[in-house]
């Protein structure tokens, strides 16, 4: 089905802070880009039919793969060690464009964990 693609131009980036509160706690902030196509096409041979004797009819479809959006994660974490068997995070992600789609809403996640070692 995927006759022909492209050379690709793609872009991801990453960018971190952590600082050390008192007690043992770390604050975390982070803006993210997850890997997104910025150029390149695909040419796609896609069944749409048979004949009579059984071959199959194609047809041959030309696609941008640039999506239509970019996706911005924003973070915040907040951890904590108890001890060095125990430990607590709760953060939150803003996520702008989910899928690299112009069309979506953001989405907001909110995480908990707690892991204790035995």
């Amino acid at each position: 089905m995927l006759a022909d693609v492209s050379p690709l131009t793609t872009s991801a980036f990453a960018v971190r802070a952590e600082m050390p509160l008192a007690k043992g706690d770390t604050l975390s902030f982070s803006m993210t880009q997850p890997l997104r196509v910025e150029a390149g096409r695909a040419r796609l041979s896609i069944p749409t039919g048979r004949t009579k004797d059984g071959q199959a009819v194609r047809r041959s479809v030309s696609a941008e793969l640039e999506p239509t959006g970019r996706q911005i994660d924003l973070a915040a974490q907040w951890y904590r060690s108890f001890a060095p068997d125990r430990e607590m995070r709760l953060g939150v992600n803003w996520t702008w464009q989910p899928g690299h789609d112009a069309g979506t809403e953001p989405e907001f996640t909110f995480l908990v964990s707690y892991r204790h070692r035995f």
